[in-house]
């Protein structure tokens, strides 16, 4: 890898850029500054995404005196510790695994939505794009327990059928021997 001279803009924004002498393809050293922009919460000192989460200040490894981490606290942000650097340092942002296991999720919700089902016969039905609203025990209208009754004394039922309140499945007749 060798040096390469930056534009004023890219000195603001990276401490070097290297060229690869093969292939020519340039990798970049971001600033301090430049860490603290992005979707997940990362190291200011080395710029890691494997970082933990902490509850309270640990007693044993410093905190980050920087401005930006004084601004992080301000503004709400939580408390994370490097495992490489060993700092302590504020961060709003959440951690990566975090924001990958969402998308991961998602991923799974919209896949499950546009699979095709193939039933017994073969013809093949797609499933609707539109999610499906699932309706909760308390949404589903109990059937009229007065009504079950004067049917299964009537013998209009079918006895197969479970019975509202009753525990268990519905009684069956035993064979006789």
């Amino acid at each position: 890898m060798r040096r390469v001279h930056r534009t004023l803009v890219e000195r603001l924004h990276y401490l070097a850029i290297y060229a690869c002498k093969d292939c020519d393809t340039e990798d970049n050293l971001p600033r301090a500054h430049r860490l603290h922009f992005g979707k997940a919460a990362r190291c200011p000192r080395c710029g890691t995404y494997r970082i933990s989460r902490l509850k309270e200040p640990d007693r044993i490894d410093p905190m980050n005196t920087s401005v930006l981490n004084f601004l992080e606290k301000l503004f709400g942000g939580k408390l994370f510790h490097c495992r490489y650097c060993r700092i302590q340092f504020f961060d709003r942002r959440r951690l990566a695994s975090e924001i990958a296991a969402e998308e991961t999720a998602e991923t799974v919700a919209e896949t499950k939505s546009i699979e095709v089902a193939q039933p017994e016969d073969g013809a093949a039905i797609a499933a609707s794009p539109e999610p499906q609203t699932v309706k909760t025990a308390e949404e589903i209208p109990a059937p009229d327990v007065a009504a079950v009754a004067n049917a299964v004394v009537k013998g209009d039922a079918d006895p197969s059928l479970p019975v509202p309140g009753a525990a268990g499945p519905a009684p069956t007749s035993a064979p006789t021997a």
